[in-house]
């Protein structure tokens, strides 16, 4: 894995520029330095993993996507917790599988569809000619974030019993008249998007959050299905779940590292504080 990396990591820098990670690292720092609650001493070391943070996530993707049809997958993933995606699609509503965005999270919906038939929405990936390559046979179908009818073919989805998959981060009502609750992320107060938690509860289906850990040597990971998550049946149980779900997302970062997080892009929008000033 090493040597492969070792191969493609020019390729991509050289597509990406010069200036790209140190700009990367830059923003980062920024955003992590808004968030009181992070260990001061340990920021600049997160910020400089970030930069790098991209190119991991994608290269695993990859990776990880070539072993999914090739019979000996549990020499490279081990599962944890995936009786919790059966629980959650056994009244036959589907499930809401939010991989948290966290490490090699581009891969998720591949993963899941091992056992289920998945549809997922992402933002960047060539995802039409690496199925035909890694996983013709495989019942996964995904479609671009930037369609703009998110919501409609993930209820679409849902409905007919499927495993439907996106970043509990976004909204699958997009940027337009996005709702929001306030949730406190490691000491910072957020607006959190409700999208995730709406969804759930007008499909009437469970979430289940799933998180893809990449080993500390590489060419390992570790897939962990989360306790399911029932659908909220009010507005307030919407709130709740959102919350309930940034809590997850700070107690991973904790353990595995914040700087293998892809929205510190996007962070300093999320603040509270900007949004006030914005009005």
């Amino acid at each position: 894995m090493a040597e492969l990396a070792g191969c493609d990591r020019p390729i991509y820098n050289a597509s990406a520029g010069a200036d790209s990670r140190s700009a990367l690292g830059a923003r980062a720092l920024r955003a992590m330095a808004a968030a009181p609650g992070l260990a001061r001493e340990d920021i600049s070391r997160e910020a400089e993993r970030f930069a790098d943070y991209g190119y991991t996530m994608q290269f695993d993707m990859y990776f990880l996507s070539l072993w999914i049809e090739s019979g000996v997958l549990a020499e490279v993933v081990t599962f944890v917790g995936e009786e919790q995606l059966d629980l959650a699609t056994r009244a036959g509503r589907g499930a809401l599988v939010l991989p948290l965005h966290i490490g090699p999270s581009y891969s998720a919906p591949f993963l899941v569809a091992r056992t289920h038939p998945t549809t997922f929405v992402y933002n960047r990936a060539n995802i039409s000619e690496l199925q035909q390559i890694a996983f013709p046979t495989l019942d996964v179908e995904g479609f671009p974030l930037d369609s703009g009818d998110t919501f409609r073919r993930a209820m679409r989805a849902l409905s007919q019993g499927r495993a439907f998959s996106m970043f509990p981060e976004y909204d699958p009502r997009g940027s337009v008249a996005r709702h929001l609750a306030t949730a406190q992320f490691f000491g910072a107060e957020i607006d959190a998007p409700l999208g995730p938690a709406i969804l759930s509860r007008m499909a009437r289906c469970p979430i289940v959050p799933l998180t893809v850990e990449r080993g500390r040597r590489g060419g390992s990971y570790t897939v962990t299905y989360h306790d399911v998550i029932a659908p909220p049946t009010d507005e307030e149980g919407c709130a709740t779940t959102t919350q309930r779900l940034w809590k997850l997302i700070e107690s991973e970062l904790l353990r595995v590292g914040f700087g293998d997080w892809e929205i510190w892009f996007d962070f300093e929008r999320m603040l509270r504080s900007a949004a006030r000033s914005e009005r």
